[in-house]
């Protein structure tokens, strides 16, 4: 089914709810939650369900992108877990995967018109557990990361995609990567230094 197909058969109140909802548990552990905030975040979703409506009016509007697909998928953040030795967690993760390609990718910045056209693929372990309404609002969570509104999503684009351009014609300086246990080593070895001037 495709994005378009999926946000039609969706009751546009109970899925700006629902994807309050989830917005509100994702993030409950950075931010503390208020009347105020839940209003503002509740009328964010309205503006982007709005603008979603207004973008499937338009026909002309829903592009041709056949090459991606939307991935509804179980995962955890198990990777950073074992580095840091915390306990993990199962969620929900919305991206995209291209045909051919077992990668799965960020969405959060393609263009809503594009994101329309595109198959939804449900992994089959979340089929019986999420509603068609909960799996939209997943995908709604997802593609507000950068704003509320299409432009504000296609602002934030231009800007990383202006940033990229000056690293890579060399106008800025970048800060050498280093790894995480890379980083341990040299606190360990500063602290030894310290150790022995104090002896």
């Amino acid at each position: 089914m495709r994005l378009v197909d999926l946000f039609k058969q969706c009751d546009v109140l109970k899925l700006i709810e629902e994807t309050t909802k989830i917005h509100l548990n994702k993030s409950s552990d950075y931010h503390e939650v208020d009347r105020e905030k839940i209003d503002h975040i509740r009328d964010g979703y309205t503006v982007a369900v709005s603008e979603l409506v207004n973008l499937m009016i338009e026909k002309n509007n829903i592009g041709k992108d056949e090459e991606l697909s939307i991935t509804v998928r179980l995962t955890n953040n198990q990777t950073e877990v074992e580095k840091f030795g915390d306990e993990f967690e199962e969620y929900v993760d919305v991206g995209g995967i291209k045909k051919g390609d077992t990668e799965n990718y960020a969405i959060e910045l393609t263009d809503w018109k594009d994101l329309l056209s595109q198959e939804v693929i449900v992994e089959e372990s979340l089929k019986s557990k999420l509603s068609d309404l909960q799996v939209m609002a997943e995908i709604l969570w997802e593609i507000t990361f950068f704003g509320y509104t299409n432009d504000e999503v296609q602002k934030q684009r231009d800007e990383i995609n202006a940033r990229w351009k000056e690293i890579e014609e060399g106008k800025v300086k970048l800060i050498e990567y280093k790894s995480v246990d890379d980083l341990m080593k040299e606190l360990e070895k500063s602290d030894e230094g310290e150790d022995e001037q104090k002896d």
